[in-house]
């Protein structure tokens, strides 16, 4: 498996993070989301509030066989830009969570952290997470020992970052 492949499911982006018209965009141009979670979140959208655009009706009425790029691009342009950064951290986030969470039925996690890793440009923040790299830490006489230390780290990672992203709110 590779980074290529994970592809997160819209239910669970939202359950693990404040969502928004530009992390849906940044989702789906990267392929970590299918296009239908546009239409997924104008539906929510639409059937959560009153206050919703002409655009967001029109993505919410497509069938998930419709293109929705161009209404997407529509609706992202009368927001405010957001930074590419704080994008890339999200989603550096939501994807380490979520192969965190299916860990058990990877063969190496450890390298699907790797291939997120490079995936993202290789982030000083979970280089710590990385084998290759060089650390700081004792050896602890065993590849099983210092693998699973990477991966309580990882658990780390992801709770503090919890911290920052999670919310049972959404962004519109």
């Amino acid at each position: 498996m590779s980074i290529m492949s994970i592809v997160l499911p819209y239910d669970y982006i939202c359950r693990n993070s404040k969502i928004s018209w530009n992390d849906i965009r940044y989702g789906i141009e990267r392929k970590y989301l299918q296009p239908k979670a546009a239409i997924e979140h104008a539906i929510k959208l639409v059937s959560e509030s009153d206050e919703y655009d002409e655009k967001t009706l029109e993505l919410a009425s497509l069938s998930f066989q419709e293109s929705i790029f161009s209404l997407l691009d529509q609706i992202v342009e009368t927001l405010t830009e957001s930074n590419i950064e704080e994008l890339n951290d999200k989603w550096l986030f939501l994807i380490l969570k979520w192969v965190y969470e299916h860990k058990e039925e990877l063969n190496d996690p450890l390298t699907i952290v790797e291939y997120v890793y490079s995936d993202f440009d290789a982030p000083n923040k979970i280089s710590n997470l990385i084998r290759y790299n060089p650390t700081d830490e004792p050896n602890l006489g065993s590849k099983e020992l210092n693998e699973a230390r990477m991966i309580e780290k990882w658990k780390e990672f992801i709770e503090q970052q919890k911290d920052i992203y999670s919310d049972s709110s959404n962004a519109y």
